[in-house]
């Protein structure tokens, strides 16, 4: 019998807040910051990197609208920090019937130099029926997979 597979490693959490703004038709996403993302590499030879061997991330947060990936907005980079504070609001118009049809998607980059974007993980987060008051902060574990089901 083959032993179990071991768990993924973590790639981290995202904390945001959501209020629907029925009057204005609006959507606002309060992206608030992530937790415990991964390091890029560990340096291996002493000496090489001053600190500590960890080479932290530098994260930015794309949000869109699902289906139709429309409008993306984009939070500022981060840099060197696996606990970022983004502490940013972006909005989105919706009718609260279009509402009931979207799903929020969150993908966390590692902006690398030389301006490359490395994805790092994915929240998603269906607004169907969804208590949308920003009465509570929403923390949601970043997964590999970006399909809506």
């Amino acid at each position: 019998m083959a032993a179990p597979a071991p768990d993924p490693p973590t790639l981290g959490t995202l904390l945001f807040e959501l209020r629907y703004e029925t009057y204005e038709a609006q959507l606002n996403v309060h992206l608030i910051g992530a937790r415990r993302l991964p390091v890029r590499h560990l340096v291996t030879e002493p000496g090489v990197a001053s600190h500590g061997g960890v080479i932290k991330c530098d994260p930015l947060v794309e949000v869109c609208l699902l289906p139709g990936e429309k409008p993306v907005v984009e939070s500022y980079t981060q840099f060197g920090v696996q606990d970022p504070q983004f502490d940013e609001y972006f909005s989105f118009k919706l009718t609260s019937a279009e509402l009931n049809k979207k799903t929020l998607r969150f993908t966390v980059y590692d902006y690398k130099r030389r301006h490359k974007l490395t994805p790092i993980g994915h929240v998603l987060y269906s607004l169907k029926g969804q208590e949308l008051d920003g009465a509570m902060v929403i923390e949601r574990n970043l997964k590999l997979n970006s399909q809506v089901n």
